[in-house]
């Protein structure tokens, strides 16, 4: 009997036992439950909010162009602000930026030659040229007439300034080495009078010839000049450029050739020839004192690479 209500009072309390758990965890499952149901409902209300904001398509497919809204857009569409924002140069300079250096030929006042140019900024270029020649020329502005040969032969270190980058106009400034000449032979009867050797006769003509040296006193000479084309620029490019250098006054010099033994001519012979030389120098000296400043035009072709 015992054993029984023992037995009977046990599975009592068991059963009241589970349905306490049970109801716990009824109770628990009905909370979080609730709380799904919240939360689910606050999921979609907050869904629903950022639905409602406008959405540009276009710009969000390019800053995640991979989206699946994105397909089937066109690349143009995309890429048209792309373009509208780095457009693409037009300035030549711009377009040729890689021109640095550039070769000049060109024909001047110097003579013939060329030039390299390369480029320092935008503004400014070195220019090194090399110009030589030479011609035959009959000289007669003073009593005599010369047979000489004129040699020219320039190097000119100078720099070029661009006050406007994409314009070809530019002043130039330089120094010019210069070992130009002119070798020549005069009559000497247009020079010294008739003289008489005492013991023979004999005509001046053939007495002697006079020879002539002229050359510049300066052999570096300022330079300063404006020109007109930009060899940097660009291709295959006209260039001019007008200026003068300083070469200072020409220096003369007149020696006698005699055709004859020396000793042969007296002393009062001889100075009388030098005196007509000397003469003459001074004549030569007085026409070319305008050469102390020597105009220099040159055109010419560039190309740069």
């Amino acid at each position: 009997m015992a054993l029984a209500a023992g037995l009977g009072t046990f599975t009592t309390q068991k059963a009241i036992a589970s349905e306490i758990n049970f109801g716990n965890q009824l109770n628990t499952q009905v909370k979080l439950a609730n709380y799904s149901v919240q939360s689910a409902t606050w999921d979609l209300r907050d869904q629903y909010t950022i639905a409602q904001r406008p959405l540009d398509l276009e710009k969000f497919c390019r800053n995640y162009p991979f989206n699946s809204r994105c397909e089937g857009q066109e690349p143009e569409a995309i890429d048209t602000d792309t373009q509208k924002t780095n457009p693409a140069p037009t300035d030549p300079s711009q377009v040729r930026s890689g021109d640095n250096w550039a070769i000049l030929t060109n024909a001047s006042t110097l003579g013939l030659g060329g030039a390299l140019v390369a480029k320092i900024n935008p503004n400014l270029n070195a220019r090194v040229g090399i110009n030589a020649f030479s011609f035959d020329l009959t000289y007669e502005e003073t009593r005599a007439s010369y047979d000489s040969e004129v040699n020219l032969f320039n190097i000119l270190t100078a720099i070029d300034y661009y006050p406007a980058k994409n314009s070809g106009f530019h002043t130039s400034l330089g120094v010019v080495y210069n070992n130009n000449n002119a070798d020549g032979v005069a009559t000497a009867s247009d020079i010294i009078e008739d003289v008489d050797l005492g013991t023979f006769d004999i005509a001046v003509d053939d007495l002697l010839d006079v020879n002539a040296d002229v050359s510049t006193s300066r052999n570096f000479a300022p330079y300063i000049g404006i020109g007109w084309g930009n060899p940097i620029a660009g291709g295959l490019r006209f260039w001019a450029n007008v200026g003068v250098m300083f070469p200072g006054s020409p220096d003369v010099d007149l020696s006698p050739n005699f055709q004859l033994d020396e000793s042969l001519i007296s002393d009062e012979v001889r100075q009388d020839i030098e005196d007509g030389i000397e003469e003459e120098e001074r004549d030569i000296e007085d026409e070319l004192e305008g050469f102390n400043i020597f105009p220099i035009v040159s055109i010419g072709l560039s190309y740069s690479f």
